[in-house]
């Protein structure tokens, strides 16, 4: 309802239009601002990369998806340019770059949020009292959480922080490509669309920037 009284306020919407309303119109109406505020900060993150010299880079790094489940943007390795160095959950300043914006964009939302860490399949050498994939995504993800907090997100809109080593390949039929060396971001609907439903086939997500990820190539 807070949602609300901000659209009338600021005169998006009068308070005799509120009332007029019933319960699935209003749920609809919110359903629908919250769209276009999700596809806002896509587009605000895309224009950053696109906006900064320093970024253009890495601009193949960033995917984002707008989905049942909300914004999805994942910062994704490449054969030659990767968010972390191998083995480290220490992010490249390009990384911390990118989640310096991604925070500014997402920083004014209300919606909760989720970190997940991905690795490829390459076994974790060397770790020491059974370090390995699994506590490498974690960290990753947790670097990734502080860099957020550190760039103005709330603390408290964390949800979920994971790691899930090598078990959610981006690309299953080559585990060990670079692409599946990830961090996925969630902003998190506040109700998980309708297209969220098993029938829906996932063609049905919308990306917000085309596709430019190479075809995987496994790591040597």
């Amino acid at each position: 309802m807070a949602q609300l009284q901000q659209m009338a306020q600021s005169g998006q919407i009068t308070q005799a239009q509120l009332a007029s309303l019933s319960r699935a119109q209003l749920d609809r109406l919110l359903s629908d601002r919250e769209e276009q505020k999700l596809r806002e900060a896509a587009e605000q993150v895309k224009q950053a990369i696109q906006d900064r010299i320093d970024l253009k880079s890495v601009a193949e790094n960033v995917k984002l998806e707008i989905t049942p489940e909300g914004l999805r943007i994942q910062l994704i390795d490449q054969d030659q340019r990767s968010m972390f160095p191998l083995g480290s959950a220490n992010m490249q300043d390009s990384a911390r770059k990118l989640m310096e914006e991604v925070a500014k964009a997402i920083a004014s939302l209300p919606n909760k949020i989720t970190i997940s860490g991905h690795t490829d399949s390459t076994p974790f050498k060397g770790g020491v009292g059974g370090y390995s994939n699994w506590e490498l995504s974690a960290d990753r993800a947790n670097a990734s959480r502080r860099a957020l907090v550190a760039s103005g997100v709330s603390d408290s809109r964390l949800e979920l922080v994971v790691g899930k080593a090598d078990k959610d390949p981006l690309f299953p039929n080559d585990p060990a490509a670079a692409q599946n060396r990830r961090i996925s971001i969630v902003v998190l609907r506040d109700k998980p669309s309708a297209a969220a439903a098993p029938a829906a086939p996932p063609r049905q997500q919308s990306q917000v920037t085309p596709p430019s990820s190479p075809q995987p190539t496994a790591r040597p």
